[in-house]
């Protein structure tokens, strides 16, 4: 089995040797690249979400944002990487999961303040994970064009 994952701009600046390290525990890295993000891409991969009120602040905050794009292979490999990576919020994520990192990181809310109302926003959560293996898929065509390695 095979999933996607994005590691947004926060991750992607932040956190990226223990987002690569916990994605390495539970799959293998089989495709990668880095993606400046346009705003077709961006509103087709939450094509989902559009018409909901906080769609035009993700097309905002992604368009022009560089972002990485993986593909993990393993077994189970959409519920281990979502399990490893624990709640959208990462208010609740428990210790030892990846996003229970901002929360550790930035619970001052001072240094990171922006970092961490972005994160909490549902906005830039550091790490997007397919939610079932037919995402998987349409999103893996969506990033890396269809083409295969």
């Amino acid at each position: 089995m095979r999933t996607f994952v994005m590691v947004k701009p926060l991750g992607l600046q932040n956190f990226l040797l223990e987002v690569m390290a916990a994605v390495k525990a539970v799959g293998t890295v089989s495709r990668r690249q880095l993606v400046v993000v346009s705003r077709e891409l961006i509103a087709a991969h939450y094509a989902e979400h559009a018409g909901k009120e906080f769609f035009a602040r993700l097309l905002e905050y992604y368009q022009g944002q560089t972002v990485m794009a993986l593909v993990v292979d393993g077994p189970d490999a959409v519920a281990r990487v979502r399990a490893m990576l624990g709640p959208s919020d990462p208010r609740r994520a428990a210790p030892g999961q990846l996003r229970h990192l901002v929360m550790t990181r930035w619970r001052d809310g001072q240094s990171g303040w922006r970092a961490l109302e972005l994160a909490t926003s549902g906005v830039d959560n550091i790490v997007h994970a397919s939610d079932s293996a037919e995402a998987a898929e349409r999103e893996i065509a969506l990033w890396f064009g269809g083409k295969e390695e």
